[in-house]
């Protein structure tokens, strides 16, 4: 019996798209002189993550964790001001897609409020943490970020009112008594993603931090070539794809 050798040649050209990151859905909850807090929320889509913001008017971080359909996230930071105000990030990646429990547990009670936001097109890793605190009446902070990219805030004041966002989306907002208020926006990713909150009540404590989700990168190969059977004696040339 004839042996048939197979010889494969060709050139690939490769050329990378992008999947930009995309909002998918928001929740919160809220509670006062507590040690846990929990809600619901939805993810749907794929190259899911996960973004919660939590914030406190304990005068130091008292959080201990935070999870999604019982899986532990990561945590990005803490912004802690020491008049009585915490910021702080977390996130998960490939969440469960549908209905599932945030639940954020603190080591000492406290006035406590979470939000979550699900983002489609994400690698499933965050970078570019920018941290600011005070007691100004404009929050500002500046992310180093990408096309394609999204930046996602979180902000808390010791004050019942919710801060008003510029430049950005305000994606959800939480108050827990009379002495904590957060809220979470986003903005598309660039070189540099400027970001601020305005109209804070004077001499009002705030933690502000922002971090920078990135987007997923699926490599594409084609090109052209020859396929030669040898010792068939035949010979073929066509198109070559490899879909990312």
């Amino acid at each position: 019996m004839k042996r048939i050798l197979a010889s494969l040649i060709f050139l690939l050209v490769f050329s990378l798209g992008f999947s930009a990151v995309t909002f998918d859905a928001q929740s919160s909850g809220s509670g006062t002189a507590t040690t846990n807090i929990t809600w619901s929320h939805t993810c749907t889509g794929s190259n899911l993550i996960l973004v919660v913001e939590v914030v406190t008017n304990a005068a130091s971080d008292t959080v201990t964790g935070v999870t999604y359909n019982a899986v532990a996230m990561t945590s990005a930071g803490a912004a802690t001001l020491n008049t009585g105000v915490t910021s702080r990030i977390f996130y998960l990646a490939n969440p469960a897609t549908g209905a599932h429990t945030v639940s954020v547990t603190a080591s000492g009670s406290a006035a406590i409020g979470g939000m979550s936001q699900s983002f489609t097109g994400a690698a499933g890793t965050v970078n570019g943490r920018v941290v600011t605190t005070g007691s100004a009446t404009t929050a500002s902070l500046t992310v180093t970020s990408t096309s394609g990219d999204m930046v996602v805030d979180s902000f808390g004041q010791v004050s019942s009112l919710g801060g008003t966002t510029s430049n950005q989306t305000n994606r959800s907002s939480t108050t827990a008594g009379i002495n904590l208020a957060g809220d979470a926006s986003t903005a598309a990713g660039s070189a540099s993603v400027s970001m601020q909150y305005t109209g804070i009540p004077a001499a009002t404590a705030w933690a502000y931090q922002a971090i920078n989700v990135q987007q997923l990168a699926a490599p594409v190969a084609s090109g052209t070539g020859n396929l030669s059977l040898l010792g068939v004696g035949r010979s073929y040339r066509g198109l070559f794809v490899s879909p990312g």
